[in-house]
């Protein structure tokens, strides 16, 4: 597949971001991590700590691990707690708000419960909001639109293309804290399965812009009707009886809107019930790219690369 139309004759507009609080200030809160964000308010809710120091001291002697193996520092705890206060659960004095708020323990993955926490933040943050608009109506599957984001002499991704309106949504240069909170935003975004982020290489989508050689598509994901029967749709749309399982997943993406990690298993599901129809071809890891293994199912820790129709 290659993309229908060009950048180079699109309008731009500048993607600018609202003034920070006077009261406040420091808005751009680069944590990444969830967990880290819910474990450090787990431990100033059931501890009553009088200093960043001696937060840091406890996780270090405690065994509180983080998330991403990052060891525990002054700066890392300060940045988490000021995140906790731009989203409104802790007071000026690093006092928990809302009770214990989260369902799992520190140390363990975030449950359900705690997903739809971190879901009300990115939807109601105002830093994360300026991003939403990109997207359209992020509520409707049919008035959402696919983004296409890449890098334009930077090295943060500072340009977004709406192409169903023709434009390219520009951060300028004066703006960094806002292009370097756009990876925090589709961090969040993609945690949460409510965002798909795919390289356009690893959807063998072609285009006539150099620009564009590494960009990567995006689009707000909705939930797979129960009757909904990705097979099926393999036979009416792609008519096929060997099907590359990122194509099917392009093809499903972009007349959908699914979530990626949901038609992954929608696909094992299916097949597993359908087996005298159906069955999964695997491939070797060491043929499968960085940027294409998030888009195969993974069968028994082997990663599967084609369906065949029998």
């Amino acid at each position: 597949m290659r993309l229908p139309f060009d950048i180079d004759t699109m309008d731009r507009v500048p993607l600018v971001p609202q003034k920070e609080s006077d009261e406040k200030g420091w808005s751009y809160s680069n944590v990444y991590y969830l967990r880290n964000i819910k474990d450090i308010y787990l431990l100033l809710y059931k501890n009553d700590f009088r200093s960043i120091p001696i937060v840091t001291e406890y996780c270090l002697v405690n065994n509180i691990v983080s998330e991403n193996g990052k060891k525990w520092n002054n700066r890392y705890i300060l940045e988490i707690i000021n995140a906790l206060k731009n989203f409104g659960l802790l007071d000026s004095n690093n006092n928990p708000l809302h009770g214990q708020l989260f369902e799992s323990e520190i140390n363990e993955p975030l449950s359900r419960q705690d997903k739809t926490v971190f879901k009300d933040i990115f939807f109601s943050y105002f830093r994360f909001q300026e991003f939403h608009s990109l997207f359209g109506d992020i509520k409707n599957s049919l008035r959402s639109r696919v983004v296409y984001a890449y890098m334009e002499k930077s090295r943060f991704f500072n340009c977004f293309v709406c192409a169903d309106i023709n434009t390219i949504f520009f951060i300028e240069n004066k703006h960094q804290d806002m292009m370097r909170f756009w990876d925090v935003y589709t961090k969040w975004g993609t945690t949460l399965n409510v965002l798909n982020k795919c390289s356009l290489s690893a959807l063998d989508i072609a285009t006539n812009n150099e620009e564009l050689k590494n960009a990567y598509l995006l689009n707000y994901s909705f939930p797979i009707p129960p009757d909904f029967s990705v097979l099926d749709f393999i036979s009416r749309e792609l008519v096929s009886n060997y099907v590359y399982i990122p194509e099917l997943e392009r093809e499903l993406l972009y007349k959908h809107k699914f979530s990626i990690p949901n038609i992954k298993n929608k696909i094992i599901e299916e097949i597993s019930l359908r087996s005298n129809e159906f069955r999964l071809q695997r491939t070797s890891e060491i043929f499968v790219d960085s940027r294409t293994k998030p888009l195969l199912p993974l069968v028994e820790n082997t990663y599967m690369s084609h369906i065949i129709k029998l």
